[in-house]
């Protein structure tokens, strides 16, 4: 439980890092790091770092599996350009590309809380939609989820049929999904 709150404190560390750096026009060189965080009667140290990056270039948006067994991540491997979404298994200690989309970049990978597909937001190389996309596990099959929604910035499951997403450009919005029965509201 406490290395559950440790993970999605990290996640949410780096979530909140790529908020800020997603600003810039250019993708930044950024890199991941996996770290043992143990308990001690002082509170929590971390050690060990593992670096978990493909390249020199974008590695960023990590999630876990509920399992704890792989984070997922996107980069744009050992070039700049458009990223893919990577597997990392940590018992193994290797890294899978799983999508290879072209002309695509997809951002923000999750695992759907039914834990069947892999979400994220694909965006067409020199273009504005930003589309809500699900894949199978193993990276293939993707199909748009909401295709009437093109400007989904970051989204998190809430349910295993209710999404919260924040959606740009400006005016920002809030608004709830439901994928199902595809309804849609503002906050």
């Amino acid at each position: 439980m406490k290395q559950a709150l440790a993970m999605k404190i990290i996640t949410t560390f780096c979530f909140l890092m790529s908020l800020a750096i997603g600003c810039l026009a250019q993708l930044p060189k950024t890199e991941i790091y996996l770290f043992d965080i143990k308990e001690s009667i002082t509170g929590y140290t971390i050690d060990n770092p593992k670096k978990i990056t493909v390249g020199n270039n974008y590695n960023n948006q990590p999630h876990f599996s509920r399992d704890g067994r792989y984070l997922y991540f996107v980069s744009n491997g050992k070039k700049a350009g458009k990223t893919d979404i990577y597997r990392y298994d940590i018992l193994k200690k290797r890294t899978k590309r799983l999508t290879k989309t072209k002309n695509q970049s997809e951002y923000s990978p999750k695992i759907s809380p039914d834990q069947k597909r892999l979400t994220c937001v694909r965006v067409p190389q020199d273009s504005t939609i930003q589309n809500l996309y699900a894949y199978n596990l193993k990276g293939k099959k993707g199909k748009v989820l909401f295709p009437d929604n093109t400007t989904f910035g970051y989204y998190t499951w809430l349910t295993q049929i209710d999404i919260l997403s924040f959606h740009v450009p400006e005016p920002f919005t809030l608004m709830r999904h439901q994928s199902i029965r595809k309804i849609h509201d503002t906050i």
